[in-house]
């Protein structure tokens, strides 16, 4: 049998143990030391975030030559997301959260993309400015939604929905970016201030457009066919309307998520 004393030792020993492995409290809230891991399409390079001592930082490492081609300094925002647009251009969305300058009201979640040029080893944010628009109009340099990238003629070409004013209250259009070029114009239709989202298929093409409209209370799906639109869909919505899940496999078909 164990005597009293080597049970109450044993006690001791164990409860000293339980101190020295529990975690410090600061670690449950702490980030991941390595996220957002992303391969270039050509394998050639590797984008993570990475946190070290308190600063957050997006991580661009050349696989082949074994060394880090930039540190983009993050520190001040929430990383979203990384995306390679192709194997030269990584999109970095982030946001704050903030009141955008030249605006009243509540603060609110604010994205923003920057795409990193490899080859240049510099970046610059999607929609700083946005030809063909008038300047009355203005537009954010915020986004809205996920950018969708694709290749267009060798350019990596990427979709945002962005926030213009063209009646002094916000709403939302599509923005093509070059990547390539630089080049930035709105390619949703301009006057159609209840658009909401768009699908856009793999030509670059805008194939089908959901609008919204608050004093009618109706959303609509607009389908488009070498250009022109036609309303497929048409109902009552008091409270929000459906969203556009995307295309079928073939891209003939779009589907809405009641």
């Amino acid at each position: 049998m164990f005597s009293k004393n080597w049970l109450a030792a044993f006690a001791v020993v164990i409860a000293c143990l339980g101190v020295s492995l529990a975690a410090p409290i600061e670690n449950y809230g702490r980030l991941p030391t390595t996220s957002h891991v992303e391969l270039s399409p050509d394998g050639l390079f590797l984008a993570y975030a990475r946190e070290a001592a308190a600063q957050r930082a997006v991580v661009v490492y050349d696989l082949a030559a074994k060394k880090t081609l930039a540190l983009i300094n993050i520190s001040d925002k929430k990383l979203r997301a990384l995306q390679w647009a192709d194997s030269s251009h990584l999109l970095i969305t982030t946001s704050v959260t903030a009141v955008p300058r030249g605006l009243s009201g509540r603060r609110g979640e604010f994205s923003m993309t920057q795409a990193y040029d490899v080859q240049a080893n510099a970046s610059h944010a999607l929609l700083d400015h946005v030809r063909g628009l008038r300047d009355s109009l203005g537009v954010m340099n915020v986004i809205a939604g996920v950018p969708q990238p694709r290749i267009i003629d060798g350019h990596a070409v990427v979709f945002v929905r962005g926030i213009y004013f063209p009646d002094e209250h916000s709403r939302y259009g599509l923005f093509r970016v070059d990547l390539t070029t630089s080049e930035t114009r709105m390619v949703s239709r301009e006057h159609n201030t209840n658009a909401e989202d768009w699908v856009i298929d793999e030509a670059g093409r805008i194939v089908a457009e959901a609008d919204y409209s608050e004093t009618s209370q109706h959303w609509k799906l607009v389908l488009y066919h070498n250009g022109e639109p036609t309303t497929a869909v048409d109902v009552a919505a008091p409270v929000e309307g459906p969203e556009i899940e995307g295309l079928n496999e073939d891209g003939t078909s779009s589907f809405p998520s009641f």
